[in-house]
């Protein structure tokens, strides 16, 4: 099913992504058919698609979800699930993972504006608001927004203090979402907990972005307590984003460097880590915009893969052999020192679903290597 909207249908019924404005006569004679349609999507179907590839959530599962969600949604009288219509705005959001967030934002019925520079179209056209500002220049933010006052800000461009003493300086807000990293945490290893650092904590230090990305994001969540309580902010912190549209290329250079036969360093083979796929990074800041949660929350999938796993499938899959060297390119993923994935019980506990990783990790390296993804593995 395509990601763009849902055209009228030939009866003239208005339809959209994941919601649809039916009769109530039509909305009861479906039920029957939904239950069953339900149940070969989760148990019959779902598992034939799986035994087939091993991606079975996000190259299958955006049409199992709006089955599911319309199914969910199906009400007499018509009304979506979000009870709140909030007014939002988004600092960023027009690439990457930003474009599944405001689609399921939209999509909930909430009242959208973009705060972007304009260095990107705006893919979503008049269903959004576009304000056109420099965040990093004070007074660009300043005659852009003063005065204004939203629901909910979601910062997914704060990289400093300075960033988020621009924007909060200015505008009003009665939540704040802010897209934080998990590099904000001092130590690899297993099961890191939201705990393990804490913004309250932090000595602030008024900076601009540079070169040191884990300080730039402490400092980031530091600052916005300058302005707002802990109970009005979301620190969302994800490990590193995969997906089509991942504009750092870091899983292609691998993909790049094997098919090509290309020299690459890598430090480690061992250390294995956790991921998270754009559509449900972005998906889950969305779903947080109306959850009675604050502080921190990690988001990724479930389990890890390493650089050696990685690697040992593009070969088998391109049947090319890696050169590795010590003078090689360095690869992405290098400097971990132990095993690194998250603590997801504050995600679980809003009721929100991740998916495993291995669902669609290698979907998503056939993808790079330009593979049917319907071939046998």
């Amino acid at each position: 099913m395509s990601n763009q909207d849902i055209e009228k249908n030939d009866k003239g019924d208005e339809c959209d992504k994941g919601t649809c404005q039916l009769s109530d006569a039509t909305k009861l004679a479906l039920r029957p058919w939904l239950v069953l349609v339900k149940w070969l999507c989760t148990d019959f179907f779902k598992f034939a698609i799986a035994h087939q590839m091993k991606s079975s959530r996000i190259f299958f599962a955006p049409g199992y979800r709006i089955m599911i969600e319309y199914q969910e949604t199906l009400q007499l009288n018509g009304e979506r699930r979000t009870e709140k219509i909030m007014k939002i705005l988004v600092a960023g959001g027009t690439r990457f993972f930003g474009i599944p967030m405001i689609k399921k934002l939209l999509e909930d019925g909430h009242d959208v504006t973009i705060a972007t520079r304009g260095n990107y179209k705006n893919p979503f056209g008049d269903r959004v608001k576009h304000i056109i500002m420099d965040r990093l220049e004070y007074e660009s933010v300043k005659l852009s927004l003063k005065g204004k006052q939203y629901d909910v800000i979601i910062d997914k461009i704060a990289y400093c203090s300075n960033d988020v003493k621009n924007l909060l300086e200015i505008v009003k807000c009665e939540k704040y979402i802010q897209m934080s990293s998990c590099s904000v945490y001092p130590n690899d290893h297993e099961d890191i907990g939201e705990n393990e650092f804490d913004p309250k904590n932090e000595k602030l230090v008024w900076k601009n972005r540079d070169a040191d990305y884990p300080e730039g994001k402490r400092q980031a969540e530091r600052a916005a307590l300058e302005y707002l309580d802990m109970s009005q902010c979301v620190f969302v912190r994800y490990p590193v984003v995969m997906g089509p549209n991942d504009y750092t290329g870091r899983l292609r250079f691998y993909v790049d460097h094997i098919q090509t036969e290309t020299p690459m360093y890598i430090d480690d083979m061992d250390c294995a880590m956790a991921y998270i796929h754009e559509e449900e990074a972005g998906e889950f800041i969305a779903f947080l915009a109306d959850q009675d949660i604050s502080g921190p929350i990690n988001g990724s999938s479930l389990g890890m893969i390493s650089p050696g796993e990685i690697i040992s499938y593009i070969e088998k899959r391109s049947g090319k052999n890696a050169v590795l060297e010590n003078s090689g390119d360095p690869a992405p993923y290098n400097g971990s020192s132990a095993n690194i994935s998250y603590d997801l019980s504050k995600a679980g506990s809003t009721g929100f679903c991740f998916s495993k990783i291995d669902e669609w990790i290698y979907g998503l390296m056939d993808e790079n290597l330009g593979i049917n993804l319907w071939e046998n593995h």
